[in-house]
């Protein structure tokens, strides 16, 4: 009974599903490195435009030029993320049926990300700043957790969801009240993302601390203490690629099979 569950589950499902397609994945794979190529590039170049604009410190302007450049920096970002994701859609899209990649939408795809980015930032400043100007100063830390547990969980999945459901319709107005529908009235189909996610990173902390507790008593761990470091911070940022990787498909896949029919063409 339960290896028949395993076996019909979204978590194994997804797993053959990217198998199965491994040109597909191979060029996500290069399109995300692609991307932290750009974000690379993108910081480095507004630090270099940021230096050339502001010669004096910061303290000696006024608050508008500074949250025009912020803003102007954070606008390039999500045009950056709007035109690999959507690129990344296209090729999940072509796991399932053949699809012809073009640039149409991508205007389209911009516009949905900057609302969704717009809207999720009011929120976010609206509940901490609410809650953290009335709560006592030893209590904000635990407040603070307790918003943004909860609004990083729902973003996650406003984020995944209205993506899926965008490379399969015209709609954007469609797309943004499917997600929200979705995101508040089905979470159970969606909620075991996270509890693998959660799992996986549990089980990787518990391997690597559990050596770091053997190699802590050897004479070569004080020596070595710096590379251990560094192999953990890859190995995170591997596993948390990893993972990242997996949802996409592991969203995609359940919004296709459960949600799709419902959406506008």
């Amino acid at each position: 009974m339960i290896t028949k569950r395993l076996k019909n589950s979204y978590f194994v499902k997804t797993f053959l599903l990217l198998k199965k397609n491994p040109d597909n994945l191979f060029l996500i794979f290069i399109l995300d490195i692609w991307f932290a190529a750009a974000l690379l590039l993108s910081s480095k170049l507004a630090t270099i435009v940021g230096k050339a604009v502001f010669t004096q410190p910061l303290q000696f302007y006024s608050i508008m030029p500074l949250i025009t450049f912020a803003v102007g920096y954070y606008l390039v970002i999500i045009i950056i993320y709007s035109f690999f994701k959507y690129f990344v859609l296209n090729y999940l899209k072509n796991m399932f049926e053949k699809v012809k990649t073009d640039f149409k939408r991508l205007g389209s795809f911009f516009l949905l990300n900057f609302t969704m980015v717009f809207f999720l930032f009011i929120i976010f400043i609206a509940l901490n700043g609410v809650f953290l100007l009335n709560v006592k100063p030893q209590l904000r830390p635990f407040v603070l957790l307790l918003i943004n547990v909860p609004l990083t969980f729902f973003s996650y999945a406003v984020i995944n969801i209205a993506h899926s459901l965008f490379i399969n319709s015209a709609n954007i107005k469609d797309v943004l009240i499917k997600t929200i529908k979705i995101t508040f009235a089905n979470i159970k189909s969606y909620a075991g993302i996270y509890l693998s996610s959660v799992i996986i990173f549990a089980v990787y902390y518990f391997v690597y601390y559990g050596s770091m507790l053997l190699l802590k008593n050897t004479a070569s761990y004080m020596i070595y203490y710096s590379a251990y470091l560094k192999i953990f911070i890859v190995l995170t940022g591997i596993i948390a690629y990893i993972i990242i990787f997996f949802n996409r498909a592991y969203f995609y896949l359940i919004i296709k099979e459960k949600f799709l029919k419902s959406i506008k063409k």
